[in-house]
């Protein structure tokens, strides 16, 4: 189990949230950062960032880390990723019950946290506001036409990579987007020459984009 997520409360009104996940070997409050600087953009937002459980690694000879799933393993942690899809799901519920529909949320992550969210986007049965993928990759290809459901086909998804990543190699980006496309979901893709592993300025600025379009006033 993760533990209780870092909420940062809507400044005015709550009528939309957004969702973020981390990497690997991270934590909510390596993302801290974003709602501070587009808090004040997005007054009307309430900021919910989860912290992924300690799990072995098996490419650190087991050594535990804050990881979404298992890397290293000769299979894709497919037990691991479904079980963080499900936190994601639980955290999307507890927006609605708490008077939030479903379609003014949006999943995020960044790294382990964007392969989930991307995961989230097409297994949730919650039609979301919006799905956000920073240098990640859609995980479980084998499954997912078949696991796919109907709630997010027409939810604009957002990815984005560098160029120069030598964590996620940016050729799984592109893979991912020509796999979405092919699926006929809308998915914007932002290339940045030359980054690495890491989020951006511009990426930030993309984002805040993106949240003007999918969550308005």
């Amino acid at each position: 189990m993760s533990l209780s997520p870092l909420i940062v409360a809507a400044q005015t009104a709550h009528t939309a949230t957004v969702i973020w996940l981390h990497g690997l070997n991270n934590s909510s409050a390596g993302f801290a950062y974003l709602p501070e600087e587009l808090g004040d953009h997005f007054p009307y937002v309430k900021w919910v960032l989860p912290d992924a459980p300690f799990r072995d690694m098996t490419f650190a000879g087991g050594f535990p880390m804050r990881a979404w799933f298992d890397v290293g393993t000769k299979d894709e942690d497919r037990k691991g990723m479904l079980e963080s899809v499900e936190t994601v799901n639980s955290l999307v519920r507890n927006e609605t019950k708490h008077g939030i529909d479903s379609d003014r949320v949006v999943v995020g992550g960044f790294s382990q946290g964007c392969v989930i969210s991307l995961l989230s986007g097409l297994r949730l049965e919650h039609k979301l506001a919006g799905i956000v993928g920073y240098s990640g990759w859609v995980a479980l290809k084998n499954e997912t036409e078949k696991a796919a459901s109907e709630a997010n086909k027409n939810t604009p998804f957002l990815i984005a990579h560098g160029t120069e990543d030598p964590v996620v190699q940016y050729k799984l980006a592109k893979e991912s987007v020509k796999e979405l496309r092919a699926l006929n979901y809308t998915v914007t893709f932002k290339t940045y020459q030359g980054l690495k592993h890491e989020v951006s300025s511009d990426e930030v600025k993309l984002l805040a984009q993106f949240l003007k379009k999918v969550i308005p006033p």
